[in-house]
């Protein structure tokens, strides 16, 4: 994704001789820019290629985002602002808006220049539902052998579970059943299995623990230098 917004910016600014400002909604619909001050995206990307938005301009961007209209700079609907805001509109829905102020603002007036600006909103708003497509289908299959993997653990678990129970029971049952007719030796043995048994259905249930708690973050490493 960032490699398609950074493609973006870097052709509107070119095409256009514009600053740009590409705006993306967060889970709660509200539009948040992309540029230099995100970790990476601005790569390659010079600072003059991205225009600054105040509380006015992100104003007709969400005004934009949410009505699926072009308006700012040069248009009908909010003329005051400085610069013109386009949706990239996908087959869902807004993706998000891009903002852009030229340096000769009266390129943007003619039909051929704002043709120019729907066909490229058109194409990266393809591109960012397609990345967003993709990246659904990568955290399903992500998911599926996730369960998988959780499944042949439990059957593994529940057999390694089932093994020491079985033997307990079996030691237990034969020392009730058949306590006065066992000698000494034998009520010893199965004493100790039953001992053995039960440490090892408690080293079991330990690691189970253990493996949780790793899960869910809860043990945190401390590294130490070692020598070779």
């Amino acid at each position: 994704t960032n490699g398609l917004l950074r493609a973006a910016v870097r052709h509107l600014h070119e095409v256009f001789e514009s600053q740009v400002s590409l705006l993306l909604p967060n889970a709660t619909g509200r539009l948040q820019p992309w540029g230099p001050g995100d970790d990476g995206p601005s790569q390659g990307l010079g600072g003059q290629m991205f225009l600054t938005l105040d509380t006015k301009e992100y104003a007709v961007a969400q005004w934009v985002y949410e009505h699926h209209q072009i308006a700012g700079l040069g248009t009908a609907t909010l003329p005051s602002a400085e610069a013109l805001y386009v949706p990239l509109l996908g087959g869902r829905g807004a993706v998000g808006v891009f903002g852009i102020r030229p340096a000769q603002p009266r390129r943007l007036l003619a039909p051929e220049q704002l043709h120019l600006l729907e066909t490229f909103a058109s194409q990266i708003a393809l591109g960012l539902e397609r990345a967003a497509l993709a990246e659904a289908a990568q955290q399903a299959q992500v998911q599926i052998e996730t369960e998988q993997l959780r499944n042949s653990l439990l059957s593994s678990v529940s057999h390694d579970l089932r093994t020491p129970l079985a033997a307990i029971a079996g030691a237990a049952s034969s020392l009730q059943e058949d306590y006065a007719a066992l000698d000494a030796s034998m009520r010893h043995d199965l004493c100790q299995t039953i001992a053995e048994e039960a440490h090892r259905l408690n080293r079991l249930v330990n690691n189970l623990l253990e493996m949780t708690r790793i899960e869910s973050g809860a043990i945190q490493v401390h590294k130490e230098w070692q020598p070779l």
